[in-house]
């Protein structure tokens, strides 16, 4: 019996977001999607993969960012990203399968709620790697006993029976060169894909570029692939401020976008940002930063959809002091940095390559080439030294000092939203559940932000001289609550994520509502 497939297009969902309900004993398959997924009669995506688009085969791509579904025979796939920015949440309802590319969406479509008591530990189980993370995704819920996340995988049904297949699989390179080549070759086939004719709705590319060594090797790759935009950040998330140190204040990729010949837009402050912030905050614990909600805001403005190249994963994969436990196949991301953005660009509408996931699985083939002999002019011998990036910068034309001499991020922590309108709902959620005052919160903020700064100047003492403080390769950034010395026990912005994922999910509860109720009409 084969499976059977409808499509219910909703304008009032973000884009690119999607949930499909499976009915088993019927074999028949329903997707909920948002207005700019591609789809055919036989598969749905929102992606880029390295293979002919009109084949559709993002199923079996290694190298596949974005989330689709896919019916072959009697046997329905649905396709997570190969990258940790991404992933699926599924779970099982009387006889029907419910999967989805976003967790506010399976929420709002069950009408289910976070288990507050095991969110850490599913949030951030992903980084004990593809293979050992926990799959179990807690919620309550009368009659569902838990929502499942996939990484990494093919959720597959087949003869009755549900399983997970892994997306890639380890390469053995011997040189730089061989690396270069293939990665090459990978990001021309989805530069093929992502402007393929057959698409319904063209794709934009742009790519992030900072002074750190990983955005600024990737925007000289893609840049061979006719990628003309960039996306750049004046300031990293450092609060040393730049009178003090410029060096940790600034990481403006303007110089490099110049050679490069990149036309450049820069990122607004995040004083600017608009109600869209809820969708930073309700996708990750580990903050997006909202220093992106004007790009964002640009591609959801300006594009049908977009593609975004970015570097996360490889302060991993690239590093040559990469601390010994990462090097396996099991993919252990450093941060859930990318995941932030899960949400959000399902609404404004981009694809996210992080290219260092790609092959990322090779990664003691790629230290060991990091530490051979042909690569000793590009490593520094310092903490912060990341030799292939550099050698991709430093080939184009990318001067030594313009890039990679100080590691530093432009996301940046904090503890209730900036955008007037959500904090004024979120003091009064804070207030009606847990007892917290305004007050009480701005106290929080001081006391933990002067521990902060003293320890940070007390680090600088310790690295007195400019040159020693560059080597350490010390990087200035936020401090992550779960050290703040100040009221331990409370986590502000953990927090606000549970506020951010409710208050969504009801939006988009009530929204699933208007539209069963609508379609039955």
């Amino acid at each position: 019996m084969t499976i059977s497939i409808k499509y219910n297009k909703n304008d009032e969902l973000p884009k690119l977001a999607w949930v499909a309900s499976f009915d088993k004993s019927k074999r028949y398959l329903q997707i909920f999607h948002g207005p700019a997924v591609e789809y055919t009669d036989t598969w749905m995506v929102e992606g880029v993969w390295d293979g002919e688009f009109k084949e559709g085969n993002f199923h079996r791509s290694e190298n596949f960012f974005g989330s689709g579904v896919r019916i072959e025979g009697d046997t329905l796939y649905f396709a997570s990203s190969t990258s940790l920015d991404d992933r699926l949440v599924y779970c099982f309802y009387e006889n029907i399968i419910l999967v989805s590319n976003s967790l506010i969406h399976l929420l709002g479509y069950t009408g289910a709620t976070l288990d507050h008591h095991h969110m850490y530990n599913d949030c951030w189980s992903i980084e004990n790697g593809i293979l050992k993370y926990d799959k179990e995704f807690h919620i309550k819920h009368k009659k569902i006993k838990c929502f499942y996340q996939a990484y990494h995988r093919n959720i597959v049904y087949r003869d009755g029976e549900m399983s997970c297949e892994i997306r890639s699989s380890k390469k053995e390179m011997n040189s730089y060169q061989e690396y270069i080549d293939i990665l090459k070759g990978i990001l021309v086939r989805m530069r093929n894909n992502y402007l393929d004719k057959h698409r319904m709705n063209p794709m934009h590319p742009f790519v992030t570029l900072s002074t750190g060594y990983d955005s600024t090797a990737i925007a000289v790759l893609v840049k061979e692939i006719g990628v003309k935009d960039c996306f750049i950040s004046k300031r990293s998330s450092s609060n040393i401020p730049w009178w003090l140190s410029k060096d940790a204040s600034i990481d403006d990729g303007g110089r490099t976008a110049k050679i490069l010949g990149l036309y450049t837009r820069y990122l607004m402050k995040e004083s600017f940002v608009s109600k869209d912030e809820i969708f930073f905050l309700a996708a990750s614990w580990d903050q997006f930063g909202t220093i992106f909600h004007s790009m964002a805001e640009y591609i959801e403005n300006n594009c049908k959809t977009a593609v975004v190249f970015s570097g996360h994963n490889g302060d991993i994969l690239w590093d040559v002091n990469v601390n010994k436990k990462h090097l396996n196949d099991e993919i252990m991301p450093g941060d859930l940095g990318g995941l932030g953005a899960s949400e959000i660009r399902l609404k404004s509408g981009f694809i996210q390559i992080s290219v260092p996931y790609i092959l990322a699985r090779s990664i003691e083939s790629l230290n060991k080439i990091a530490h051979s002999e042909e690569m000793s002019h590009w490593r520094l011998n310092n903490s912060y030294d990341r030799p292939i990036p550099r050698r991709i910068a430093e080939e184009a034309g990318i001067p030594r000092d313009y890039f990679g001499q100080r590691n530093k991020a432009v996301a940046k922590y904090y503890y209730y939203p900036k955008n007037k309108h959500l904090r004024k709902d979120f003091f009064e959620y804070i207030s009606q559940y847990y007892d917290l005052t305004k007050g009480f919160v701005y106290s929080y903020i001081i006391f933990n932000w002067l521990y902060y700064v003293i320890s940070r100047l007390t680090q600088y003492l310790r690295f007195f001289r400019k040159e020693d403080a560059m080597r350490s390769g010390m990087r200035v950034g936020a401090t992550p609550s779960k050290v703040n010395p100040f009221w331990p026990e409370i986590n502000l912005y953990h927090i606000m994520f549970i506020w951010a994922v409710n208050t969504l999910s009801r939006k988009i509860s009530l929204n699933f509502k208007r539209f069963m109720t609508t379609s039955a009409g």
